[in-house]
């Protein structure tokens, strides 16, 4: 495995995400920098390392960055419970595999896409998600939803985010493993 941690004082969040990565073995051969800093936007996002040497080379590295504390909250990330950091990181580590299949110029219409098309962007965030539930972390991913949909500590308009463009906590809980043909085609043609 090639996971580097930047800027990630906190034990709790590397054990916690090489718990998880630990499940997502063809991303083993890839270099993961997992880097912790404020973000703003969001709590936490995956994104390829696009380079011109790994343009020219087809060499794919990947990168997620954490945020020092959940979006719009002063609650810090390392006192997130276990299982609501794992969900997280099964979902972002979702986003790496779905990656991995396009190549790195691929990847730039992926992103353009996924910033102009609302509907992309859905699929895209679904996508995560069923690959997180493929991999077996459905309890995590609840813990995670029902942590921030059940409370009252994230902003309106993240919710409202939240609610248009990832699984529910029903569709989560109503996840059941299936042949891996059923669940790819779900997956795309929802």
């Amino acid at each position: 495995m090639q996971v580097n941690f930047h800027n990630i004082e906190s034990d709790i969040i590397k054990e916690n995400f090489i718990t998880v990565f630990k499940k997502y073995n063809q991303l083993h051969k890839y270099k993961i920098n997992v880097y912790q800093k404020n973000i703003g936007a969001t709590t936490m996002k995956a994104q390829p390392v696009i380079s011109f040497s790994n343009l020219i080379r087809g060499v794919k590295e990947y990168k997620i960055v954490v945020g020092e504390s959940l979006k719009d909250t002063d609650i810090k990330l390392s006192s997130v419970p276990s299982g609501v950091l794992q969900g997280w990181f099964a979902h972002e580590l979702g986003h790496v595999s779905d990656y991995e299949q396009h190549s790195n110029m691929g990847m730039l219409w992926y992103a353009i896409k996924y910033v102009i098309s609302k509907s992309f962007k859905k699929k895209v965030e679904h996508t995560a998600d069923y690959i997180a539930l493929k991999k077996g972390f459905k309890k995590q991913l609840l813990k995670t939803k029902r942590y921030i949909l059940l409370s009252d500590i994230f902003s309106e308009q993240y919710l409202i985010n939240i609610n248009q463009y990832y699984l529910s906590i029903k569709d989560v809980e109503d996840y059941i493993e299936e042949d891996e043909d059923v669940t790819l085609s779900k997956m795309f043609h929802e």
